[in-house]
């Protein structure tokens, strides 16, 4: 896997985090009562840098965490944290955000805003992998 970092605004935080030894994904703050048992795991941390490009086995499980200290916190700010999460998706699941009078009802009015970060994300595969099912080369 590779991560192109094309556009970072300037005070942006937002690491790529790869777990090279995972090839699956886990809810780390879903079972935030045993979340000593995630303490052990490899974790590689890369800084999002304009022009840097980050190479990775494409299947270690990778993210970017939002915020960016989100494994960092402890268990009451990791529950407040869901809580904050909870209520947001709440409030996009209703129909109150479509009664814009304007007709915005996707909310981009702000279409000149700034990028934060821009990033392009491919695959390489070399020649004896097996090739993906239905794909000819």
């Amino acid at each position: 896997g590779h991560v192109l970092y094309l556009q970072v605004k300037e005070g942006i935080k937002g690491p790529t985090c790869v777990f090279p030894k995972e090839k699956i994904g886990w809810g780390l703050n879903d079972d935030i009562e045993n979340s000593h048992l995630y303490n052990d795991k490899e974790l590689i941390v890369v800084p999002c840098v304009e022009g840097r490009i980050l190479r990775f086995p494409g299947n270690a499980m990778h993210s970017v965490p939002s915020p960016p200290h989100r494994w960092l916190l402890s268990q009451k700010e990791q529950r407040l944290l869901k809580e904050q999460e909870n209520m947001c998706e709440d409030f996009e699941e209703s129909d109150d955000w479509m009664d814009d009078e304007d007709g915005d009802w996707y909310g981009d009015e702000d279409d000149d805003s700034e990028v934060e970060r821009s990033v392009l994300l491919f695959n390489t595969w070399s020649d004896d992998e097996m090739p993906l099912i239905g794909v000819n080369g």
